[in-house]
């Protein structure tokens, strides 16, 4: 009997926030161009909710202004800290991601080093990830938004999911393929048809 597929987005799905910024932050050494970096990312988002550049775009500019060039070691170690203070909502404290009797994915454009340390060994975690040289934050290369996480998911063999949760129509490519979709704002869910149906 095969398991059931569960499949969640993760900011603002089981957190009250988006996480990113936040990661940026706390990982981010606060050197004195601390203040300059953060000015410029503001920007580039006001660019980007403008339609300007992609989000695509933010993302690299956000690795480049805040993780480029730190050891990997220090983000590790940042990362798991941080995963302990972000503000989860009830559906992340109250649904069972022990349970080894579903097949249960978590997919985010936000970083993997950090989403990774928020659930159990048996979750799939895939988020967006950059490479290393030399044991130091290189380059950002894979952005897990949109229509790249169906992708993502049809290379692990899965074309059909049982139960979605989202927040955001971006995730619109999974609803397509879900035989149940909820979508989360905070602390309320509601159940919606299958988009197929």
């Amino acid at each position: 009997m095969e398991r059931e597929i569960i499949v969640f987005d993760f900011d603002k799905t089981l957190t009250y926030k988006d996480t990113l910024l936040a990661f940026y932050v706390h990982v981010s050494p606060k050197s004195y161009r601390f203040p300059c970096k953060l000015l410029f990312y503001f920007f580039c988002m006001f660019l980007f909710k403008m339609k300007v550049i992609s989000n695509n775009g933010l993302k690299i500019v956000g690795f480049n202004l805040f993780l480029k060039g730190l050891k990997n070691e220090y983000i590790e170690a940042r990362s798991k800290a941080f995963s302990s203070r972000i503000k989860y909502n009830n559906l992340f404290k109250d649904f069972d991601f022990e349970n080894k009797e579903r097949r249960i994915f978590i997919i985010s454009a936000s970083f993997e080093v950090y989403l990774k340390y928020c659930f159990p060994d048996n979750v799939n975690v895939i988020g967006s990830k950059y490479c290393l040289s030399k044991k130091r934050a290189e380059k950002f290369t894979f952005n897990c938004y949109s229509s790249t996480k169906k992708k993502v998911l049809c290379k692990k063999g899965i074309d059909k999911i049982d139960v979605f949760f989202t927040d955001s129509f971006s995730d619109f490519s999974l609803a397509e393929v879900s035989k149940e979709i909820n979508v989360v704002a905070g602390d309320k869910i509601v159940k919606m048809k299958s988009v197929a149906s």
